[in-house]
This record gives structure tokens, C-alpha cells and sequence, in this order.
């Protein structure tokens, strides 16, 4: 089977934490009501406590809350460094290379050969430097420049014909 496109992918710091965002961002749409209705009533008890003179409670609920906040808008920022080392640790050289065919792709790392079909990509997210193909509970990130066989250009519209429901959100 001929390979259609080939991406070599050494996955910097940088591109790892511009990734985790997207992730991130994609992902916390679902809990963005619930985050705002916990806020809100947080924020009704802070002022309740606060009205009966019990200000302790008042600022503990308000900093509580506002913390709260902060980890679910800049959480995933915590947890970069560490989740990079990980990675490293299996990987150090952090490069894979995606082989492109007609009706699935590989990915091969240092210890691993994965072979994905592509109805199996749920979703496709576009980055500044990235294309992130997400399927079951991971991720492949797919550097724009690292294209050895074929571009960008050509590998986008491929993965637009190939999983069209995936690539709904890109542009």
C-alpha cells in the first residue's frame, strides 16, 4: 500500500502545551454551565454569609470559588511540565513519524506501532503550528511543518474528505 503522506514530528515543549490547550479548550465547552452556575451560587452564599455578619465563612467561600475558578480556566497550565517529563521518559526523543494511507494511518514512535482507521478520529482540531487528531481517549499531534511526503495544504483537504465529521470545526 502506498504511503499518500508522511509527517515526522518531534514533539517540542511548545508544540506539547499548545496542544494540551486546544485539548483543553475543546473539551471544557461541556462543563462551562455547570462552572458558571457553581460560580454564581458560590458567590450567593459568600454574600449570605457576608449579610450575616459571619465574614470568616463569607471570604472563605469567595476565595474557595475564585480558586475553583482558576483551576478550571488555567488548570491544564499546572500540569505541562509534568506531563511533557512523562512523555519524555518513554520517548526522549519525543519524534514520531504518521504514515498516511488511503484507509488508516500508522503512527510509529520509539517502542510503538499504532495503526488507526479513520472513522476512528472523532475529532480533528487545527492549531497555530499543529493538527491534533483526537480518537478513543487520546491524541496525536501532527506538526504543519514536519511534512516529509506531501504539505500541509494537500493533507488538510485528505483529512477533510476521509473523516468529514471530524474536521467540522476547522476552517
Amino acid at each position: 500500500m502506498e504511503t499518500l503522506f508522511e509527517s515526522k514530528t518531534i514533539l517540542r515543549k511548545d508544540l506539547f502545551a499548545e496542544a494540551m490547550e486546544a485539548v483543553f479548550k475543546a473539551t471544557k465547552t461541556k462543563y462551562r454551565i455547570f462552572v458558571f452556575i457553581f460560580f454564581v451560587i458560590s458567590i450567593l452564599f459568600a454574600a449570605y454569609f457576608f449579610n450575616l455578619r459571619m465574614h470568616f465563612y463569607g471570604i472563605l467561600i469567595l476565595l474557595a470559588s475564585v480558586y475553583f475558578l482558576f483551576l478550571y480556566l488555567k488548570a491544564y497550565l499546572l500540569h505541562i511540565n509534568k506531563a511533557y517529563k512523562v512523555i519524555t521518559v518513554d520517548n526522549p526523543s519525543c519524534q514520531k513519524i504518521c504514515n498516511f494511507y488511503d484507509d488508516h494511518f500508522d503512527i510509529i514512535a520509539l517502542r510503538s506501532n499504532i495503526k488507526i482507521e479513520y472513522p476512528e478520529i472523532a475529532r480533528v482540531i487545527e492549531t497555530k503550528n499543529s493538527i491534533l487528531l483526537l480518537y478513543v481517549i487520546q491524541y496525536t499531534v501532527i506538526d504543519k511543518s514536519g511534512f516529509e511526503k506531501g504539505d500541509y495544504g494537500s493533507f488538510k483537504s485528505f483529512l477533510k474528505s476521509k473523516c468529514p465529521n471530524a474536521c467540522k470545526h476547522m476552517d
